[in-house]
């Protein structure tokens, strides 16, 4: 409906200016202005402007001076150019290759995300991996002083040995919670990164093809208004 609506305006500009560049010419040229809107989906719509009766016909001369020049279509194409709006999304939403378009942009979309669920499956695991080997290093290691405690274990042996002993285990237990936590703060660091990087590249990407798709869309119209006016010119030239 907004194409009838912007093909009526076009139509009633190009004939006011018609009217006004040639309004001394033959009454006979007048006569029969009723101009169909072209057919869409199968039906034609009423003529924007109805013949006049046959009573209202004269047969006035045509004075040799009084030709005017006639508005160029340039003119008329550059003022329909000038006053039309870009559609809105609400309007896009309703072409095909929009649609057509978004439903590509979610099938990537999930590819994306997948890739993206898979990479991160990965980085966990290695972690993982990485947290499970310093734990066995860690156990291994205690347990080694452990028994070289029970070996050397004598009554005699001072409490300065013990201490020193216990105080290995503790900075051995406090390397181990701060390995884990490090290793935590980097896997967050990388995941936020990457969901990052790929929000922002699908939103660019999908910002991009609105606009091509709204360029398109825009350039298919006009092209056909023009192609509609100059086939209204002719056929107003050869009446």
């Amino acid at each position: 409906m907004w194409r009838v609506g912007y093909q009526s305006y076009v139509y009633k500009l190009y004939y006011r200016t018609q009217v006004e560049a040639g309004s001394d010419a033959p009454s006979e040229s007048k006569v029969d202005q009723r101009v169909a809107m072209p057919a869409e989906n199968g039906l034609s719509h009423t003529p924007i402007i109805a013949p006049k009766p046959p009573s209202l016909v004269g047969h006035q001369p045509q004075s040799a001076g009084s030709s005017k020049p006639s508005v160029k279509t340039e003119d008329i194409i550059q003022s329909v150019l000038t006053e039309l709006e870009a559609q809105s999304v609400e309007e896009l939403k309703q072409q095909k290759g929009f649609v057509r378009e978004q439903r590509k942009q979610y099938k990537e979309m999930k590819e994306l995300v997948r890739k993206h669920h898979r990479k991160t499956s990965e980085m966990i695991k290695e972690h993982t991996a990485r947290v499970s080997e310093l734990q066995g290093q860690y156990q291994r290691r205690r347990s080694a002083l452990q028994k070289s405690h029970k070996r050397d274990g004598k009554k005699s042996r001072s409490e300065h040995s013990l201490s020193t002993l216990d105080q290995e285990l503790c900075d051995l237990d406090q390397d181990e919670k701060y390995q884990k936590k490090e290793h935590i703060k980097q896997l967050v660091e990388k995941l936020t990164t990457i969901a990052e990087e790929c929000q922002s590249a699908q939103l660019k990407k999908l910002r991009d093809v609105c606009e091509k798709e709204k360029l398109e869309i825009n350039r298919s119209f006009v092209n056909e208004v023009v192609q509609y006016i100059k086939r209204d010119a002719c056929a107003a030239g050869e009446h």
